[in-house]
């Protein structure tokens, strides 16, 4: 953040974990993963925000 001269910053980590994707294995949910993050994170200005791109299932296939 220094080289841009700036405080502030997004991490935006993106979740696409489902039933044919199953990574990343250490985390079972997107909520767990942005907890871990904002507990390591060194720089107060960063904000992380969680996307779930997770392909929902088909009202059709939903059982």
């Amino acid at each position: 953040m220094e080289s841009a001269e700036t405080l502030h910053g997004i991490y935006l980590p993106v979740w696409f974990k489902n039933e044919n994707f199953n990574k990343p294995k250490k985390y079972s949910s997107l909520k767990e993963l942005v907890s871990k993050i904002e507990s390591i994170k060194e720089v107060e200005g960063v904000s992380v925000f969680g996307l779930d791109v997770t392909k929902p299932v088909s009202p059709s296939k939903n059982k």
